[in-house]
């Protein structure tokens, strides 16, 4: 056997070995990255959950952290946080419709974590409640501007605006 078959044989043997241990640590790399992207996510969710708590606890019953959203991956969240300042356990409606454009298509809302097309919900007396809406923007080229009305409705099923509305802005 030739010396310089020896030595090209190890050489690709080496190189194979070193491609292997390449490939394995991009992939710990790349899933490293997407469970501290999770945890990042996590805990922004903590902390929009825990400034929303503390609006709501000041006073201010309906809060929405933030009335400009710029949307990802072809969605935008919206957070709102209730508070039922009454001393009765009220139910609660959240209603969301287009104010520009007038034919946005209001399919393309989704309460997250509700089996109802619509958010209904009792909150008790003094109890905060926190709501995430999905906005789908796939395929949208301009702003969408939309109004969040809240709705309470007492014991006797009488209905009444609940604080004043709030106004949306989605860029995608």
């Amino acid at each position: 056997m030739s010396k310089k078959g020896t030595e090209m044989s190890i050489n690709v043997l080496v190189g194979i070995i070193l491609g292997m241990i390449m490939l394995s640590a991009a992939i710990f790399l790349f899933f490293k990255m997407m469970d501290n992207s999770n945890d990042t996510q996590a805990k922004l969710d903590d902390q929009t959950r825990l400034k929303m708590v503390e609006a709501l606890d000041s006073g201010e019953p309906i809060y929405v952290p933030s009335s400009n959203i710029v949307a990802s991956k072809n969605s935008a969240i919206v957070w709102i946080g209730i508070r039922n300042i009454e001393s009765e356990s009220l139910k609660f409606r959240i209603d969301v419709t287009a104010l520009t454009p007038t034919d946005f298509d209001m399919s393309r809302v989704a309460y997250i974590g509700r089996d109802d097309a619509n958010y209904n919900k009792v909150i008790a007396a003094k109890d905060n409640d926190f709501v995430n809406i999905a906005i789908n923007t796939k395929g949208l080229n301009q702003k969408i501007s939309l109004l969040v009305t809240v709705t309470q409705i007492n014991s006797t099923n009488q209905k009444s605006q609940y604080w004043k509305p709030k106004i949306i802005t989605i860029q995608p």
